[in-house]
């Protein structure tokens, strides 16, 4: 999957950049507000959509593939968030949105996938704390969680706000219960699981030292995924502990900003965590025939 686009689209959401609320669930949007303007994405799933904002005096677009118009769609409407769905033929093909007039066109962004097999979306933003996704749109947000509808959802958040000067706990802990519960509501099916924040260090004239609000972030993480009902895994704990990022960094594994991981650990982590998730799942499977058998028994069968 790769695109572009032309040079006037105005991008929001990102840190420094943020607006309305109005995002795509990258946490992003693009405008565009004058004729001709582009965006293009290259893929080959089975099915592509194109997510946008539907808003009051709305412009339009035209949708290609290939050079050819496969779709014009219209943006104006009453808000909300809005999709438009082709399934192409096999193979790669190239897509482009084309603005039709100079009345305001909002992208949330595309959708490409196959029709069987996982799929697995990585969305985040630099810098990103829970409490800017507080701040969303809840309905266009609502509205895009329940359109890709999930059966888990992992909220990695904790990092940036163990080193904020404005760190509150009262108000982390209310920013996380609030984001917990609109993916909730969105998706109220899926598993949702809370990611700690990693091991990590403050380079200062003193030497290293730990991220200064990391414990507590930590402890108010753990408590929302009580209250919650959610899973928590701790990535601090799993790397090996307090004071573990520096042999992280010795081997190779951790940037030298002792904060970062390098490719090679952040493979290692997804490896992980992915082994703890499944280990977790065959003991559901274990309970779940074990219980089956005894039931089967109960009832004589």
């Amino acid at each position: 999957f790769s695109g572009g686009n032309s040079s006037v689209w105005v991008t929001d959401g990102t840190v420094g950049h943020l607006s309305d609320g109005r995002y795509g669930l990258g946490g992003v949007s693009l405008t565009a507000s004058s004729a001709g303007e582009t965006v293009s994405a290259e893929a080959d799933g089975d099915i592509l959509k194109l997510c946008y904002l539907q808003q009051p005096g709305g412009g339009s677009m035209e949708i290609e593939e290939d050079g050819g118009v496969i779709g014009t769609v219209s943006t104006d409407g009453d808000l909300s968030a809005g999709f438009f769905t082709y399934s192409p033929q096999p193979g790669s093909h190239r897509y482009t949105v084309r603005t039709t007039s100079s009345l305001p066109v909002r992208l949330f962004g595309w959708i490409s996938e196959r029709n069987a097999g996982v799929t697995y979306e990585t969305l985040g933003i630099n810098g990103a704390q829970a409490s800017m996704l507080a701040d969303w749109d809840e309905n266009i947000l609502e509205a895009q969680i329940a359109e890709r509808d999930p059966a888990l959802i992992l909220m990695a958040y904790g990092t940036n706000e163990a080193l904020s000067p404005r760190w509150d706990a009262a108000e982390y802990r209310k920013a996380l219960l609030t984001v917990v519960a609109r993916f909730r509501k969105a998706a109220p099916a899926a598993t949702i699981a809370l990611i700690g924040p990693p091991d990590c260090f403050l380079r200062t004239r003193r030497g290293l030292v730990p991220f200064p609000h990391m414990e507590e972030v930590i402890r108010v993480e753990k408590q929302v995924a009580r209250e919650s009902n959610c899973a928590f895994w701790d990535w601090r704990e799993r790397m090996g502990g307090p004071g573990s990022k520096k042999l992280w960094v010795e081997a190779g594994l951790s940037q030298g900003d002792y904060v970062h991981l390098t490719t090679a650990g952040y493979q290692m982590l997804g490896n992980t965590l992915f082994s703890d998730m499944m280990d977790e799942y065959q003991r559901f499977l274990a309970v779940r025939v074990a219980g089956l058998m005894t039931d089967r028994v109960a009832a004589g069968i």
